[in-house]
């Protein structure tokens, strides 16, 4: 369960490699089986192959698609990135400045009809369950409250607010739909918006990543005690969720989540459209300076 070592499938891997080195696809699919094989410093070599080849901006990124070769982001966006995309730190101070209010607002609509909940992973405790897409193994129970819009079509699918306030959940979340009409005044593209949550004792949502447009605001609500909530960047990094500690990251970067506590943890996401897709032209200071670390770090790693 949840693969193993297997030299003739390894071999066919490398076959593929060698035969389509530059192919996003290929080396995709090569990288996940070197993962179902036990070898992810290896998947991760052919991740970062990817990059050096000009396939991705980053190992941990994947296809590109038409997204802007000269639009590049730090996986996590700290203080030093506001300088450039100054939304980030408006957008994150409306909402850090409200945490006790959005955070009381949720607990209240929790176990409610209002609060939008649906369920989108289930696995009985103590075992791990196969998903076709991704495919992944994944572990314990997760789900989203949904704020705006105040459903998707359905609970696996792509979901997507396009700034209507009758789209907002005002019923479970009055203030925060305030928010989010107050900044998409100011001209924040908000693209969905929701309260995540995973469950005790144990959850793993496995390795996955979005479009290269998106960006997303974390805000951790309920974080409880002699709990780990870590959202991991495999083999770069992670970040621990601290309540009240809210922070930006890049979706189109791979991540995976791990938890481990007593009870739920619960925690706000807000997504962005990369402001930078309006044309300004990149500083190169801070999105520079981390890709030059973190390509010396690949290199040490992988030569």
């Amino acid at each position: 369960e949840g693969g193993g070592r297997d030299a003739e499938a390894r071999k066919l891997l490398i076959q593929a490699f060698h035969a389509c080195p530059v192919n996003a696809t290929v080396l995709e699919q090569v990288g996940e089986g070197m993962r179902m094989l036990l070898e992810p410093n290896t998947a991760l070599s052919f991740f970062a192959h990817g990059a050096r080849q000009g396939v991705w901006h980053h190992p941990l990124q994947r296809i590109l698609g038409g997204f802007s070769g000269t639009l590049r982001s730090s996986i996590v966006l700290g203080p030093d990135a506001w300088e450039e995309l100054p939304e980030l730190h408006e957008m994150y101070w409306v909402i850090k400045s409200h945490w006790a209010e959005l955070r009381a607002e949720f607990l209240r609509v929790r176990r409610r009809f209002e609060s939008g909940y649906v369920q989108i992973q289930q696995c009985p405790t103590g075992r791990r369950c196969w998903a076709h897409y991704p495919p992944r193994w994944r572990e314990g129970s997760w789900g989203h409250y949904y704020v705006a819009p105040t459903q998707p079509l359905h609970a696996f699918g792509e979901w997507y607010w396009n700034g209507d306030a009758s789209w907002c959940n005002w019923a479970g979340y009055p203030k925060l739909c305030g928010l989010l009409m107050h900044l998409r005044s100011r001209g924040f593209e908000i693209t969905q918006v929701a309260v995540t949550e995973v469950r005790e004792p144990r959850t793993v949502i496995p390795a996955h990543h979005s479009q290269q447009w998106r960006l997303r605001l974390v805000c951790p609500l309920v974080v409880p005690k002699n709990a780990t909530s870590m959202l991991r960047f495999p083999g770069f990094g992670y970040k621990l969720f601290v309540e009240q500690e809210c922070f930006w990251f890049n979706e189109s970067y791979e991540h995976e989540q791990l938890y481990q506590g007593p009870s739920f943890r619960s925690a706000l996401i807000l997504d962005l459209k990369h402001p930078g897709l309006d044309g300004r032209a990149p500083r190169g200071t801070w999105a520079d300076a981390w890709w030059n670390r973190t390509a010396s770090r690949e290199r040490a790693a992988f030569g």
